[in-house]
């Protein structure tokens, strides 16, 4: 019996897949001395661009993205082969010849052909039309029509989105807690004001963390957010996930406690400082840091100097790690972010099945994965994880929602709860059922 779900769960799989042919349709302006089969080379892979542009366009890729990420690659790829050429040819010294131009463009385009290798995303291809402009001798024009592999697209979409991309840290939380175990202990120290104190901390550090960050001080409301951003990450919003993709939260502790000391003029202290970065993407800590207890003798009625005194030994343990804190912000790894989504509403399994795949294609540039875990009479779940590196779920889910299924379908996210998925039947069809 399981060997016949996994022949019926491949099928479902492979048909949602199939490929279809599409028309590609291209022009090319020569120049003397470009043979023919040259010219009809380059316009045949400009024919399967304007193929690939369709085929991302029906699956919901992300055009924009894929092609600019093509483009800087064939741009790197051109770099070392002009500079190549502008010593061989000493274009210093020489200037740009008419030789050199030439061998530029044709090298260049050739280069492009090659770099790209677009050919092996048609599985198959037919010339249906090769022409030449009779107004323009030079003005050609192409149009084929082809078969995508889906695997290979798919491959070639998702390496060049995740090999080109990276995840930027750009917002920093700051949170700064003061404890003690002995609450008088601050009018001992110079009558020190530790809501004073506290803040005199949180804009000094502010200020030596690098300034291509931005940094916001979090207290009251902001900081018992970002404890259910953390805490209760199950829960958030399409809202909350745009404030955690690129945010962290730097969160320092120092502990003031009081030590034995038989001098009436003085208190003696112990400060024990900590430091936790926390990644609010994936509600993972990626820094902590201890910086160990130092001992300290002030005098209680110096109301002046003791102040400032405490706000320096304490501002001076971490801050070698905050103005460096890019260091550690650049090594936290794109974060793979792992969520439940409910399908309901389906009238067979392939339906739902139908749903997994439109996700799995829609978010493959950041390597998402959807697997059915559950699936009952009334619903289906579908763990899905992916890679925030270049857009979030809800993106996906936005780009999934009025997305058609088979037998008059479509699936919908609800707005106040994005986990669910409402797989609903056309209005028309509903009409039609109705007056029969």
């Amino acid at each position: 019996m399981k060997s016949l779900y996994i022949v019926f769960f491949s099928l479902i799989l492979s048909s949602s897949i199939s490929a279809s042919w599409l028309v590609g349709k291209a022009h090319f302006e020569s120049q003397e001395g470009d043979s023919v089969s040259f010219i009809k080379e380059h316009l045949i892979y400009k024919a399967t661009q304007d193929i690939v542009s369709q085929e991302f366009e029906k699956l919901g890729y992300d055009n924009k993205l894929f092609w600019s990420r093509y483009d800087e690659k064939i741009s790197d790829s051109k770099k070392s082969l002009i500079e190549s050429l502008q010593k061989r040819y000493n274009v210093a010294k020489n200037g740009e010849s008419k030789e050199y131009q030439n061998e530029v463009r044709e090298k260049s385009l050739k280069k492009e052909r090659q770099v790209g290798n677009l050919s092996r995303v048609l599985a198959k291809y037919s010339l249906t039309r090769f022409s030449r402009s009779q107004k323009n001798p030079n003005l050609y024009f192409i149009e084929i029509k082809g078969e995508v592999d889906p695997e290979v697209l798919s491959s070639m979409y998702q390496h060049m989105l995740l090999t080109q991309s990276e995840r930027a840290i750009s917002k920093i939380y700051l949170s700064v807690e003061l404890l003690t175990n002995h609450p008088l202990i601050w009018s001992k120290l110079g009558e020190t004001n530790k809501e004073e104190l506290k803040r005199v901390l949180e804009e000094n550090w502010k200020k030596a963390m690098p300034s291509r960050y931005q940094v916001e001080i979090a207290r009251d409301d902001s900081l018992n957010r970002l404890h259910s951003l953390f805490y209760n990450s199950n829960s958030l919003t399409l809202e909350d996930q745009d404030v955690t993709r690129n945010s962290v939260w730097i969160k320092v502790q120092t502990s003031v406690k009081e030590l034995p000391l038989n001098i009436a003029s003085q208190v003696k202290v112990s400060l024990d400082t900590s430091l936790v970065g926390y990644d609010l993407a994936n509600q993972e800590i990626f820094l902590a840091r201890d910086f160990g207890a130092s001992e300290h003798t002030y005098e209680t009625q110096a109301i002046d100097s003791t102040p400032s005194m405490l706000a320096n030994h304490i501002y001076a343990k971490p801050i070698g790690l905050i103005e460096k804190i890019d260091q550690q912000l650049a090594q936290i790894e794109p974060t793979k972010v792992s969520k439940e989504l409910v399908v309901q509403g389906f009238s067979n399994i392939s339906q739902v099945f139908e749903v997994k795949n439109l996700l799995v294609q829609i978010g493959i540039g950041q390597s998402l994965k959807a697997e059915l875990v559950e699936i009952k009479n009334s619903h289906a779940k579908l763990k899905v994880s992916l890679d925030e590196r270049s857009m979030l779920l809800g993106n996906v889910l936005e780009k999934l929602n009025n997305k058609g299924l088979t037998e008059s379908a479509f699936v919908q996210y609800e707005q106040e709860n994005p986990t669910i998925l409402l797989i609903k039947r056309n209005t028309l069809d509903e009409k039609e059922k109705k007056s029969i």
